[in-house]
């Protein structure tokens, strides 16, 4: 299979390195906001399978493995969101059920662990593959690029790691956003 890994980072970080994919390190500086959404869009119109991977997200080969061997064009592997990114007291799921978040839909219906799709998820760990990227991928800042590639894919999402039952999260990703 044809794939890059788009590997996000901070200036004073390292990005996931892998052993057996071409990488495409995207440095995400503070003043440069549409940094993160240029490292994407590079390869948006490609015919490569795009696999990104957060910098505060604890990745494998075998991760990546995992949603290439899936036969499923859209794929993300579930992580938590902690209480002080998502403001819920014991975190969430970095995926979900009902709208996307907006202003509009304080509870988009985050999975709670056991499902295996999901109608969005964030983009900390996830395969889309050219089938899957049905649109442009419009300039956004880091903080809003996961809806942009959202708008610019086919859903559903097929879950990795998400545990076989409610509150089996034994599958999850690390993800250190604290």
């Amino acid at each position: 299979m044809n794939a890059v890994v788009v590997c996000s980072h901070l200036l004073d970080e390292g990005h996931f390195r892998s052993e057996r994919w071409p990488t495409a390190p995207v440095l995400c500086r503070e003043h440069e906001p549409l940094d993160y959404w240029a490292g994407l869009n590079r390869l948006w119109r490609s015919d490569v399978t795009i696999i990104n991977v957060e910098h505060d997200i604890e990745a494998s080969d075998e991760h990546i493995q995992a949603l290439l061997d899936c036969p499923h064009p859209l794929c993300s592997h579930a992580y938590r969101c902690n209480w002080i990114s998502s403001g819920i007291p014991g975190g969430v799921i970095a995926a979900g059920l009902g709208e996307r978040d907006s202003e509009y839909n304080p509870n988009p219906g985050y999975l709670q662990g056991g499902e295996e799709w999901a109608a969005w998820s964030a983009i900390g760990l996830v395969k889309v593959t050219a089938v899957a990227r049905v649109g442009p991928l419009r300039p956004e800042p880091w903080q809003r690029l996961e809806l942009a590639v959202h708008d610019a894919v086919t859903p559903p999402f097929h879950m990795h790691g998400n545990g076989t039952a409610p509150g089996d999260f034994s599958g999850h990703v690390p993800h250190h956003h604290w």
